[in-house]
C-alpha cells in the first residue's frame, strides 16, 4: 500500500545512506528465506513499478502528504540515476530510481531459481506465495527504455526464465509468462537481434490458447491477450511486421485455426482478445 500511495515519501528514503534506505529493505526482503517475505518484497517492486498512481486524493483514510520538491533533485544527484521518468505520476516509478534496475538484474535470476525449486519440491504450493509469478510480473513492467540498457546476457537470461514459466504447474506462473511474452517481445531490439525469440515466444502462447492444452481460463485469457499484442499493426521491425517477416507459414496456420476455433466455441471471456487479434492480423497479413 505504501508503494502505491506514498511514492513521494518512499522515493525520498530510497538512497538513505545513514539508515540503509528503502532500497536495502527491498533487497533484504527478496533475498529472505521465508517465501512470504520474498513475495512481499516483490510486491513492493510490482506496485511501485506501475505506470499510473491510483487516485488517493479523496480517500478519507489516507492523510495528505506535504509535497517535497527536493526529491527529484536528491535522486538526480545519485550516480546511475536514469534520466527521464517512465511514470505518468508526479513522483518516480520504481525503475526511475537509482540502481533499481541493478536489483532486478543482479538478484532476480537467483530468486526465480529458488522459487522454482520450492515449487517443484512441494506437492501443494500456495499460488499466493508463488515467487516465480511475482518475478515474472515485475519483468513485464520493465519499460523498454530500461530494458534496452540491460546487458545482452541478462536479457537472454530473463527470456529463458519467461520460457521456463510455461512449464510451471502453477497457473499464475503460466499466466504471467504469457503476459511477459506479450510485452517483452514487442520491444523492437529484442526481435531485431534474434528473430527466433519471436517465433519461439509466439509458439509458446499459441499452445496455451486451446482448452485441450490449457484447462485454466485465466492462462488462456493472458495467452490471447499476448497474441493480440504481438499482432498489433503498430509493432514493426525494419522490414515490416514480424508476423509477416519472421513467422513460418505452418505457425501462422496454427495461429489462425486456434483463434478461429476459440472465437466460435471458446469461453466468451476470451472473445475480446481473440477478436482484437484477428482484427490486427487482417491489417498486416496479405
Amino acid at each position: 500500500r505504501l508503494s502505491r500511495g506514498y511514492r513521494e515519501v518512499l522515493s525520498g528514503e530510497w538512497p538513505n545512506a545513514k539508515r540503509g534506505g528503502v532500497r536495502e529493505v527491498v533487497v533484504q526482503a527478496i533475498l529472505a528465506k521465508d517465501p512470504l517475505l520474498v513475495v512481499l518484497g516483490l510486491k513492493i517492486i510490482e506496485e511501485w513499478s506501475k505506470q499510473t498512481l491510483p487516485s488517493l486524493q479523496n480517500s478519507p483514510d489516507i492523510p495528505e502528504i506535504p509535497e517535497n520538491p527536493g526529491i527529484r533533485e536528491q535522486l538526480s544527484e545519485n550516480p546511475g540515476d536514469a534520466k527521464g521518468s517512465e511514470s505518468s505520476g508526479e513522483y518516480p516509478a520504481f525503475f526511475d530510481l537509482p540502481r533499481a534496475l541493478e536489483i532486478v538484474s543482479t538478484h532476480f535470476p537467483g530468486v526465480y531459481e529458488k522459487g522454482k525449486e520450492r515449487e517443484e519440491s512441494s506437492k501443494d504450493v500456495n499460488t499466493r506465495l508463488s515467487v516465480r509469478a511475482r518475478v515474472l510480473t515485475v519483468l513485464a513492467q520493465i519499460p523498454y527504455t530500461r530494458w534496452k540498457t540491460l546487458r545482452t546476457d541478462t536479457q537472454q537470461q530473463f527470456l529463458r526464465m519467461v520460457s521456463g514459466g510455461f512449464e510451471s504447474k502453477l497457473p499464475n506462473v503460466r499466466a504471467n509468462a504469457c503476459r511477459c511474452i506479450g510485452v517483452i517481445l514487442t520491444y523492437p531490439s529484442v526481435v531485431s537481434t534474434n528473430a527466433q525469440q519471436f517465433i519461439d515466444g509466439l509458439s509458446l502462447v499459441i499452445r496455451r490458447v486451446p482448452e485441450a492444452n490449457e484447462k485454466v481460463l485465466s492462462v488462456r485469457i493472458k495467452a490471447t491477450w499476448a497474441i493480440a499484442n504481438l499482432c498489433d499493426p503498430n509493432f514493426t521491425i525494419e522490414n515490416g511486421h514480424p508476423l509477416v517477416m519472421l513467422a513460418p507459414r505452418r505457425l501462422l496456420s496454427t495461429l489462425y485455426r486456434s483463434l478461429l476455433q476459440t472465437a466460435r466455441s471458446g469461453n466468451p471471456k476470451l472473445h475480446p482478445n481473440v477478436i482484437r487479434a484477428l482484427g490486427n492480423i487482417s491489417k498486416i497479413v496479405p
